[in-house]
Formats: C-alpha cells, structure tokens, sequence
C-alpha cells in the first residue's frame, strides 16, 4: 500500500534518530558539545534520602580530593585528573564514595567524548550498595541516555525501565525516549502508547508538545501502514509545524485514503506557498486538477511552472497544458501550446491534433492546412483520421474532389477504412446532386433562351 508515499516520506525524514528525540546531535560530534547527559560531581548530601535509604556520608578529606580532580578537568588536565582518581582506589572508600568515584569517573570520560568508558563508569556506580535514591535514578536515566547514543537498545531500555520503577511520576521526556527505545526495537504498538502518553501528559499541562515527538509518532504509524494514524499526526504538524514536507506528505496520504478533494486542498495550499518547486510536483497537480475537474487552472499551473522556469517546455509537457486548455475550451490557448508541441518534434501527430480541433470550430482551410502537414510528417500511427480531416475541410470548402481523392486515402487505412468509405459514397452523391442541378439549370437557361 505505500505506492506513492513511501519513497518520498523517507526522503523527509520519516525514520527518526534516537538524536532527533532527544534533541541531542548525532554521535559523531564530542559529547562535550551535547547536551550533558552526565551528572556533574557534587556533594550529594546523603542524609537527604535518610528518610527511604540510609547511606554512609562522604568524609571531608575525600571530598576536597574529588574537588581537587574536579579543578584538573575544568583545567583541561584530563591525564592528571585520571591520575588522581586513579590514586583514590576503592579499598579505602565507603559505599557512597566509591559511587561518587565512578561519578566523577564519568564525567572525566565524558571529557573526552569517551561512551564507553562513561557507559562503564554508570554501571560500575550502580554496582554500589547502599546509593542514595537520587543519585541511583540519575544513574539509570543517564546511563539510559548514553547507551542509547551507543545504539545498545536493549541496554539502553533494561536502565530505563530501572528507572521508572523507581521514580514516583516520570515526566514526559521519559516517556519519550522510552519510546524511541521502543521504536528501535520495532515494538511498533508499545512504542506508539508510549509517545502517546508524552503527548497527553504535554498536553494537560503548561508545556508544548515537541515537534520531534510528532515526527516519531509519524514514523511509526508509517511502520504499521496506518493511513488514517499518520493522516490524524499530519494534520497536527502542517497546523502547528507548517513545512513544505509535511504539506506534501499530508496530501499523499489523503491520496492513498481516497479522498482526492483534500489531496488536492493540502496539494493547492502548498502551491499558494510556493512550496512546489519541482517539474515532477507542479505536473502531478496539474492531473490532479484535471481529476477534479478544473482543466483550466491545470492548463495555468503548467505555464507558470514553463514561464518561471521550473517546468522544461518539452513535446509532452506543452501537448498536457494544450490538452488542459483544450478541456477548458481555451481553443486558442490550446492551439498555441501544440503549435510549440509540435515545433519539438518531427511526427505530424500534434498536427493531426490541431486539425481535429479547428475542424471542431469549422475553421476548414486551417484544417487543411494542419491536416496536410500532419500527412507530410507522417510518423504516428492514426494517419486514414489525417486524411479523413482533411477530406472535411475540403469538403466544407466546396471543394469535392479534392475532398474525394482524400477519402480515398484514407479508404487504405484499417481504421478508417468504413468511414472514409461513407463520406466518399456521400461526398460522389453531393457530387453528382450539384451537377445535375447544374446541368439541369443549363437547361432551363438554354430553353428561356
């Protein structure tokens, strides 16, 4: 079912990045230059969880060590901030040190845009008894975090999940990377209720919900082939987000529901915009104009796209903004677009086209004359219709024949063969009618004389 919208839905960025969710940048930029997704070393009074966790205390020597090794880093003295952590050991740290150790650990690592050694610091913390709770959720989260950058989804979800069983009311960015985490796995169902419920929650409250969630909502009725999912998020982020991509992709989607009047609705909103700006876009609303009964302005879609440019004036596109004009009944607007159809090709099929319309409004001797050039161009495959138009216009012309030897043209033809047949039989009685009404007029002249 995604004949017409899956390519170009890619294209868009229809599959979504764990960094498009997190508003983070993509991995190979320094993690130092992201947002921080690590805890900076400070003094985490243990006595503030003393009420659901007892832990030991960090001893004041201990602590000015830590902030001695914090100072080194901010210095850019990462080898000797190692060092220093390095000298700490853990034999002499209680508990609460030594997670304060893989602490600090991580944030040196993450000075040096080092996600394994960060990744191994957070699980070396969460090794640790006794942590306070605080700090054992921001572990998860960020441990959550930076192995997601890892692409180690499953690592990644098992922190997550750690951490909502530990946290009273998650916010809805958990939710969100939840469902990201989820979307990687493929767990298309899980992950829709889980950015569902980031939205609903941004939703009732003060915030606004994010662009990015949207788009991975998108992504995955895009997986499930739900149509009318990602008609529903569409039209959320062409209302609050309006981009030229979402325009296109909206309208597409109603294509493949089957609602051509709002295919073509969203399709006119994003021409008035400007943002149709490819030969492929303007002619594929040029049809859909057709298909919806407006030639006219399919006619004009294409000559403004031919006059600024974007449409190239070739055979077939001047034949289809000839042909739209000519549904319109702009006779002359159309006539003039296969006149410049016909000057890019050497067959006499535009020609036949021309003769065939100003036959229609009775304007013979242009009949004939398209009619005879599309004789003498030849090359396509109606030529007996050629001959019979222009056995018309001769015909309309008085001039019988002429009009005679051209339905015997096209007598050799197949197609033609039976009505080319009839006129010429039509044409010999007229033929033969004038001229005994002439001789008999003779007649009557000679005896009055």
């Amino acid at each position: 079912m995604r004949t017409a919208y899956a390519p170009w839905l890619k294209s868009a960025g229809g599959l979504l990045t764990v960094f498009m969710v997190l508003n983070v940048p993509l991995p190979g930029l320094g993690l130092s230059q992201q947002v921080s997704v690590l805890l900076p070393v400070a003094q985490v009074a243990a006595e503030e969880d003393d009420n659901v966790r007892r832990t030991p205390a960090m001893r004041q020597n201990i602590h000015k060590r830590f902030s001695r090794i914090r100072d080194l880093a901010d210095d850019g003295k990462l080898d000797k901030a190692f060092n220093a952590l390095e000298s700490l050991g853990n034999g002499n740290l209680n508990s609460y040190e030594r997670a304060m150790r893989w602490n600090l650990a991580a944030f040196l690592h993450h000075q040096q845009d080092d996600r394994d050694g960060i990744a191994h610091a957070y699980q070396k913390l969460l090794e640790q008894p006794e942590l306070p709770l605080s700090l054992e959720q921001d572990a998860l989260y960020s441990l959550a975090r930076v192995e997601m950058i890892r692409e180690n989804y499953d690592e990644a979800l098992d922190a997550l999940d750690r951490w909502f069983d530990l946290k009273d009311k998650p916010g809805a960015q958990a939710y969100a990377m939840k469902a990201q985490l989820l979307y990687q796995k493929q767990d298309w169902d899980q992950a829709l209720g889980a950015i569902d419920q980031a939205i609903d929650m941004k939703r009732s409250g003060d915030g606004e919900v994010r662009e990015n969630w949207y788009l991975l909502k998108r992504g995955i009725h895009y997986q499930q082939e739900d149509y009318e999912g990602l008609r529903d998020v569409l039209e959320i982020l062409v209302r609050d987000f309006t981009k030229k991509s979402y325009l296109k992709q909206l309208s597409a989607v109603y294509g493949e529901l089957g609602n051509p009047a709002e295919q073509l609705a969203v399709r006119e909103a994003a021409y008035e915009k400007g943002y149709l700006d490819r030969e492929s876009e303007l002619v594929g609303l040029a049809q859909l104009l057709v298909s919806q009964d407006n030639p006219y302005k399919a006619a004009q879609v294409m000559r403004d796209g031919i006059d600024n440019g974007v449409v190239e004036p070739t055979e077939s596109n001047l034949k289809r903004m000839g042909d739209n004009y000519l549904l319109a009944k702009e006779y002359d607007e159309a006539l003039a677009a296969f006149e410049k159809a016909a000057a890019k090709t050497d067959n006499g099929g535009i020609h036949l086209r021309m003769a065939q319309v100003t036959a229609d409004l009775g304007r013979w001797e242009a009949a004939e004359d398209y009619a005879t050039t599309a004789i003498e161009r030849g090359g396509f495959d109606r030529l007996g219709r050629a001959h019979v138009v222009k056995g018309l216009a001769l015909f309309n012309q008085d001039r019988l024949s002429e009009a005679l030897n051209a339905f015997a043209q096209a007598r050799g033809f197949e197609e033609t063969e039976n009505m080319a047949k009839q006129w010429h039989q039509y044409v010999s009685r007229e033929q033969q009618r004038r001229q005994e009404l002439e001789a008999s007029t003779e007649a009557v002249t000679d005896s009055e004389a």
